[in-house]
């Protein structure tokens, strides 16, 4: 794969109400490994590494699977 010189924009089809307002969330790759999240039409931008993105989505499968495992209903 080729790095990125321009940061990538998408919008998703998720929307969170925002003053009154359904809004889309714009979704920003940027060339240094970091994505930024923000509504549309807001200013305030939350920029994350994708790094750290893995790691929680790593964390969160990890304990799904542990919860969903056979056995793990019984009572110690």
């Amino acid at each position: 794969m080729n790095a990125r010189k321009t940061p990538a924009r998408t919008i998703s089809n998720e929307a969170i109400r925002y003053r009154a307002k359904l809004r889309p969330i714009c979704v920003t790759m940027y060339p240094s490994g970091r994505i930024g999240l923000r509504l549309k039409g807001a200013r305030l931008e939350v920029s994350v590494d994708a790094r750290t993105i893995y790691d929680v989505g790593m964390k969160i499968r990890v304990a799904s699977l542990k919860q969903n495992a056979p056995g793990s209903s019984r009572r110690k």
